[in-house]
């Protein structure tokens, strides 16, 4: 396993996330009819949760990536974990790990920390488990019993006799 690599890659797949997620919410806040004020006030409130979760989903694709010896595309590992951690984050805002947020004066931070944990824990439990399952060797493809049935099938040729 190549944890050094996977990391690394990680950080720049989480990085080039941040990047381009702070880009097109900039490109939003500054094209836009509105004011910027209040265009910065609806970025603090809504867009903050994507500078978070879409890095940390890139972050782990690439990890997920470039971690095991046996290599599986980027865009394959992204949808692996948008398709499986998007329902358990769901299930558990369902199970109320989520923060409820009441109307008034009262001020909330963009994003409560169990916010952060209901992305950050599903997808660290099937980044995980997805390099577990890369890095075993498969018993298909290791096994005796795959090298037998090569032969076997070669053995059935017709051999040249002189």
């Amino acid at each position: 396993m190549h944890f050094r690599r996977g990391i690394l890659a990680g950080f720049r797949w989480g990085l080039a996330g941040l990047v381009g997620a702070a880009a097109g919410i900039a490109a939003f806040t500054f094209e836009s009819g509105h004011s910027l004020s209040s265009n910065i006030a609806w970025w603090r409130l809504h867009a903050f949760p994507g500078l978070v979760v879409i890095p940390l989903f890139l972050f782990s694709a690439g990890v997920v990536t470039y971690t095991p010896t046996r290599h599986v595309g980027f865009a394959k590992n992204l949808a692996i974990l948008f398709v499986t951690v998007l329902p358990l984050a769901a299930i558990l805002g369902f199970l109320g790990m989520d923060q409820p947020r009441y109307k008034g004066n009262a001020e909330h931070p963009p994003m409560y920390l169990s916010e952060v944990l209901m992305f950050l824990l599903p997808l660290t439990a099937v980044s995980c488990l997805l390099i577990l399952k890369r890095s075993v060797p498969s018993a298909k493809r290791d096994s005796p019993a795959g090298d037998s049935v090569l032969s076997s099938a070669s053995a059935t040729e017709p051999s040249e006799e002189p």
